[in-house]
């Protein structure tokens, strides 16, 4: 009897010693897909006049990081009276002002947008719409590079009055 009491407290006692392992929690493979805009609504280049702007994300964006610090969405020239809605993955800015006569608009989405898992936008996304008749210019020019290995980087230029 004393053996099968001491066969019981032993196996009792291993047991009560693997239970609740004290290690982190694997939840599954961490996310560190980049979220990016799978839509928007206008079309690029289309007449703004009267319409509100839609942007679908490929996942839902932490809306903090569109209000909060540099922000992550600019329209220029600067739409004052406006509101972001959210349904799900889908913004959509309500623009409660006239806009300009004969005005090309240009809504960028920067990398500071996030999921909410913190990933950044896989790139900055820039847009242009226009009020009237769209605004087309010509800019030439050579690009001079301080270090020579950045010439077969990538190029991207903005130019907008002041």
């Amino acid at each position: 009897m004393n053996k099968v009491f001491s066969c019981l407290l032993l196996l009792l006692s291993l047991l009560y010693v693997s239970c609740g392992n004290r290690k982190a929690l694997t939840g599954g493979k961490e996310d560190v897909e980049k979220p990016t805009i799978v839509s928007i609504i206008p079309e690029q280049f289309s007449d703004l006049t009267g319409k509100n702007i839609e942007i679908t994300f490929s996942k839902p964006i932490d809306r903090s990081s569109v209000y909060s610090g540099d922000g992550g969405i600019y329209i220029y020239p600067l739409i004052t009276n406006k509101k972001f809605r959210w349904k799900d993955n889908v913004l959509t800015i309500e623009i409660d002002e006239t806009l300009q006569v004969n005005q090309n608009y240009h809504l960028t989405v920067s990398q500071q947008v996030k999921d909410m898992r913190r990933n950044n936008l896989d790139k900055d996304y820039h847009f242009t719409f226009h009020t009237g008749t769209l605004l087309y210019g010509n800019i030439s020019g050579t690009i001079t590079y301080e270090l020579e290995e950045d010439q077969n980087s990538p190029i991207t230029l903005n130019v907008f009055s002041a």
